[in-house]
């Protein structure tokens, strides 16, 4: 998470409470987990 806000990068990821921080954070989610 920290390298996809420091370089402005989407994150690729499975574990859903990443992509719920990623999401708050305003960093574009990609994989199955886009929609929540």
């Amino acid at each position: 998470l920290s390298l996809a806000l420091e370089r402005t990068l989407p994150l690729a990821t499975l574990d859903r409470r990443l992509a719920a921080a990623a999401r708050a954070e305003g960093v574009e989610i990609l994989g199955p987990l886009v929609n929540g």
